[in-house]
C-alpha cells in the first residue's frame, strides 16, 4: 500500500521521468523482462538500467555495428575445434574459471595462445605470445596486428569479398597508420606484434575472447569493432572454433540485456526512440509509451541530486559498494523521496532504503538464465522461499496488479510465452522445451516443440 501510494503521488506530481529502476544481472530473464515492462508500461518512463549496459554495452554496440547482434558468435565448446586462442582484456582463470580451465587445457595440449594484457595473468604462463601493452592502448595494438595482416597479405580474400563491406576503404586507412607511433604508444615490440598477428591470421581456426579490460575504456566500443574486424579480415567467423566471444560478468548479464534492461533499447535490443519500433512496442503492450531515451545509472544519481528524480527501485544491486564515488551515490540516494530495494541481505545500499522487500534466491524460484554463449537454461526451484520472502518476479507482478494489471501468479512459463512474441530470437523458446542443457538463441518458431 505504501509503495503504491508513494509511486502514484510522485508520478502525478512530478511526472513519470521522476521515477527510475535498476534491475539485476543475477535475477532471471523473466524477472528482468517484467521489471523493464513495469517501468516502461506502468510508470511510463525509459529510466531503466543495470550493470549489463555498464560493463558490456561497448560489446553490444560494437558487435551490433559489425555483425548485427551483440552476443557471442560461438559456443565455449568450440574451444575443442580452435587452433589459436586470442585473449584480450580478460583474466578467465580468475573471473571465468570454467572457460579459463578449458582454455588452459587447450594451451597445454599445444594450441597457440595470444594474451594481450598489461598484466602477467595466469594464462600468460601457457601463452605463446604475451603482448604486454600499456593500459588503454588496445586500439593501437589491434591496429598494428591488422596492419601486418593486410601488409603481408594474410587476409581471407574470399571471405572479405563475399561476406563484408568497406574493406578497400578500411585497408587504405589501415596502411596509413604510423607503426613507429603505435609501437611507442603500446610499448610492445613490433616484431612480436607481427609474429602474433601472423599466428592468428594463418591459424585454421582462430577464436578470440575479450572482457572488461576491453569494454571499460572510453574507446571500448571501437576496440570491440576492431576485434570483429580482425576476425572478419581473416575469415574467422561463421564456423566452429572461431569467432568473437565476450566474457560476461554476473551469471545473467547476457539475459538482462536481451530482456531490455537499458534506457535506449527495449526487449530484443530494439531502439525505443525509433518511430517504427516505438509503434511496435505500443501495439504489443497496448499502452502509450515514452519515446525519449531514459536515464543511465550515473544520470539517475545526478538527477536525484538535481531534484529531478524522486523515486528509485533497485533489484539486487549494491550501488553504494560497487559504484564509483560512494559519497556521491549516498548523497543521491539520500535525496530521494522513495527508495525501494529488493534484497537477500542487508547490504550497504539496502540500509539506505525507505522500503526493503525481502527477495528469494535463485535456489528458491524457477526461471531462466542466459549465459555468455547465448544459452538459455532453466533454473528450477529446489527449496521453498524463507517465510516472508518472495521472488523478484512475484514482487513485480504484485505491484503491476496494484496499478491495474490482471496477472496471474508469477511463473516463468507465461512470461517466456510473452517474451517469445516480442523478442525475435526467443520466438521458439518455451519453458517446457528447454530440456537439460537449454537452447542457444536464436531459436525459431519451428523449434519450440523440440527438445
Amino acid at each position: 500500500d505504501f509503495i503504491e501510494d508513494k509511486l502514484r503521488g510522485i508520478r502525478d506530481e512530478h511526472g513519470p521521468d521522476s521515477i527510475a529502476g535498476i534491475s539485476c544481472a543475477r535475477a532471471t530473464n523473466e524477472e528482468n523482462y517484467l521489471m523493464q515492462k513495469f517501468i516502461r508500461t506502468v510508470i511510463g518512463t525509459n529510466n531503466i538500467d543495470g550493470c549489463a549496459r555498464v560493463c558490456h554495452s561497448p560489446t553490444a554496440l560494437g558487435m551490433q555495428r559489425t555483425f548485427g547482434t551483440g552476443a557471442a558468435t560461438n559456443s565455449i565448446v568450440d574451444l575443442k575445434d580452435t587452433t589459436c586462442i586470442l585473449v584480450i582484456g580478460a583474466n578467465p582463470t580468475d573471473a571465468h574459471p570454467v572457460t579459463g580451465a578449458k582454455m588452459k587445457q587447450r594451451a597445454m595440449k599445444g594450441v597457440p595462445m595470444i594474451v594481450i594484457d598489461p598484466r602477467k595473468i595466469e594464462l600468460t604462463k601457457y601463452a605463446k605470445y604475451h603482448l604486454q601493452l600499456r593500459p588503454g592502448t588496445n586500439v593501437a595494438l589491434l591496429n598494428m596486428m591488422m596492419y601486418y595482416i593486410v601488409k603481408n597479405n594474410l587476409i581471407d580474400a574470399d571471405f572479405i569479398d563475399n561476406r563484408t563491406d568497406g574493406f578497400e576503404d578500411f585497408k587504405r586507412e589501415l596502411l596509413n597508420i604510423d607503426v613507429d607511433e603505435m609501437e611507442r604508444l603500446t610499448g610492445v615490440d613490433r616484431k612480436l606484434v607481427e609474429a602474433a598477428a601472423t599466428e592468428y591470421a594463418t591459424a585454421k581456426n582462430a577464436m578470440s575472447f575479450h572482457g572488461l579490460g576491453v569494454t571499460e575504456h572510453s574507446q571500448g566500443t571501437f576496440t570491440v569493432m576492431l576485434i570483429a574486424n580482425l576476425a572478419m579480415i581473416t575469415g574467422n567467423i561463421g564456423r566452429r572454433g572461431v569467432g568473437v566471444n565476450p566474457l560476461r560478468g554476473q551469471n545473467n548479464v547476457q539475459g538482462m540485456a536481451d530482456m531490455g534492461v537499458q534506457p535506449h533499447q527495449g526487449a530484443g535490443y530494439m531502439p525505443v526512440d525509433k518511430d517504427d519500433i516505438h509503434k511496435l512496442y505500443e501495439d504489443f503492450y497496448g499502452v502509450s509509451l515514452p519515446k525519449h531515451i531514459g536515464y543511465k545509472i550515473p544520470e539517475m544519481f545526478n538527477a536525484s541530486i538535481d531534484n529531478k528524480l524522486k523515486a528509485l527501485w533497485i533489484i539486487g544491486e549494491d550501488v553504494v559498494q560497487t559504484d564509483p564515488n560512494t559519497n556521491h551515490v549516498k548523497a543521491a540516494l539520500n535525496n530521494l523521496d522513495l527508495f525501494i530495494v529488493n534484497e537477500l541481505f542487508m547490504t550497504e545500499t539496502a540500509k539506505m532504503a525507505t522500503v526493503v522487500l525481502p527477495a528469494a534466491s535463485f535456489l528458491e524460484k524457477s526461471g531462466t538464465f542466459t549465459n555468455g554463449e547465448r544459452r538459455v537454461q532453466r533454473v528450477n526451484k529446489v527449496v521453498e522461499p524463507i517465510p516472508g520472502t518472495k521472488s523478484d518476479g512475484q514482487i513485480i507482478v504484485d505491484m503491476m496488479n496494484r496499478f491495474g494489471g490482471a496477472y496471474e501468479a508469477y511463473h516463468p512459463g507465461w512470461v517466456l510465452e510473452e517474451v517469445s512474441q516480442i523478442v525475435p530470437f526467443f520466438k521458439g523458446i518455451r519453458w517446457e522445451n528447454l530440456g537439460i542443457n537449454g537452447k542457444q538463441w536464436p531459436v525459431g518458431e519451428d523449434e519450440k516443440s523440440t527438445e
